[in-house]
Protein backbone atom coordinates (compact mmCIF):
# COMPACT_ATOMS: atom_id res chain seq x y z
CA UNK A 1 0.00 0.00 0.00
CA UNK A 2 1.56 3.53 -1.21
CA UNK A 3 1.13 6.16 1.86
CA UNK A 4 1.46 10.05 0.08
CA UNK A 5 2.66 12.40 2.71
CA UNK A 6 4.32 16.23 2.22
CA UNK A 7 7.38 16.57 3.21
CA UNK A 8 9.08 20.32 3.31
CA UNK A 9 6.63 20.89 0.42
CA UNK A 10 7.26 17.91 -1.62
CA UNK A 11 4.90 15.43 -2.27
CA UNK A 12 6.13 11.92 -1.91
CA UNK A 13 4.91 7.76 -2.61
CA UNK A 14 6.50 5.58 -0.12
CA UNK A 15 5.49 2.42 1.38
CA UNK A 16 4.94 2.32 5.28
CA UNK A 17 8.31 2.05 7.07
CA UNK A 18 10.02 1.90 4.15
CA UNK A 19 13.55 3.57 4.48
CA UNK A 20 13.79 7.15 2.69
CA UNK A 21 16.00 5.95 0.07
CA UNK A 22 13.05 4.32 -1.94
CA UNK A 23 10.49 7.22 -1.45
CA UNK A 24 9.40 8.66 -5.07
CA UNK A 25 8.88 12.31 -5.33
CA UNK A 26 5.57 12.41 -7.21
CA UNK A 27 7.02 16.41 -8.75
CA UNK A 28 10.31 14.03 -10.52
CA UNK A 29 8.98 14.44 -14.26
CA UNK A 30 7.77 10.98 -15.29
CA UNK A 31 10.10 10.88 -18.61
CA UNK A 32 12.93 11.39 -16.10
CA UNK A 33 11.79 8.52 -13.94
CA UNK A 34 11.51 6.29 -17.73
CA UNK A 35 14.98 7.55 -18.63
CA UNK A 36 16.32 6.34 -15.26
CA UNK A 37 14.67 2.94 -15.76
CA UNK A 38 15.95 2.44 -19.07
CA UNK A 39 19.53 3.47 -18.01
CA UNK A 40 19.50 1.06 -15.25
CA UNK A 41 18.01 -2.13 -17.56
CA UNK A 42 20.49 -1.44 -20.53
CA UNK A 43 23.01 -3.77 -18.48
CA UNK A 44 20.21 -6.72 -18.39
CA UNK A 45 18.75 -6.43 -21.48
CA UNK A 46 22.26 -6.65 -22.97
CA UNK A 47 22.66 -9.73 -20.51
CA UNK A 48 19.11 -11.36 -22.11
CA UNK A 49 20.47 -10.69 -25.62
CA UNK A 50 23.56 -12.70 -24.98
CA UNK A 51 21.38 -15.63 -24.05
CA UNK A 52 21.53 -18.41 -26.91
CA UNK A 53 19.03 -21.06 -25.47
CA UNK A 54 15.83 -21.10 -23.16
CA UNK A 55 17.53 -22.65 -20.35
CA UNK A 56 20.46 -19.72 -20.20
CA UNK A 57 17.17 -17.09 -20.12
CA UNK A 58 15.49 -18.88 -17.37
CA UNK A 59 19.31 -19.60 -15.47
CA UNK A 60 19.29 -15.68 -15.95
CA UNK A 61 15.44 -15.25 -15.14
CA UNK A 62 15.65 -16.68 -11.83
CA UNK A 63 19.16 -15.38 -10.82
CA UNK A 64 17.26 -11.87 -11.05
CA UNK A 65 14.51 -12.66 -9.32
CA UNK A 66 16.59 -14.03 -6.18
CA UNK A 67 19.01 -10.94 -6.59
CA UNK A 68 15.77 -9.03 -6.41
CA UNK A 69 14.31 -10.83 -3.68
CA UNK A 70 17.64 -10.08 -1.64
CA UNK A 71 17.64 -6.48 -2.04
CA UNK A 72 13.97 -6.16 -0.81
CA UNK A 73 14.46 -7.97 2.03
CA UNK A 74 18.13 -5.53 2.54
CA UNK A 75 15.92 -2.46 1.71
CA UNK A 76 12.55 -3.18 3.22
CA UNK A 77 12.98 -6.04 5.51
CA UNK A 78 11.46 -9.84 4.96
CA UNK A 79 8.36 -8.94 6.38
CA UNK A 80 7.59 -6.26 4.83
CA UNK A 81 8.93 -8.53 0.88
CA UNK A 82 6.61 -11.54 1.92
CA UNK A 83 3.45 -8.85 2.40
CA UNK A 84 4.24 -7.21 -0.97
CA UNK A 85 4.56 -10.86 -2.67
CA UNK A 86 1.98 -12.26 -0.38
CA UNK A 87 4.47 -14.67 -0.24
CA UNK A 88 4.11 -17.56 2.66
CA UNK A 89 6.18 -19.73 4.21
Amino acid sequence: MLIRTTVNAVDRVRLPNAPPSINIRMNDNNDEIQQKLAELMEPINQQIMMCDERTDLLILAFGMMNRSKDIIDQQLGEIKRRSLFKEHS
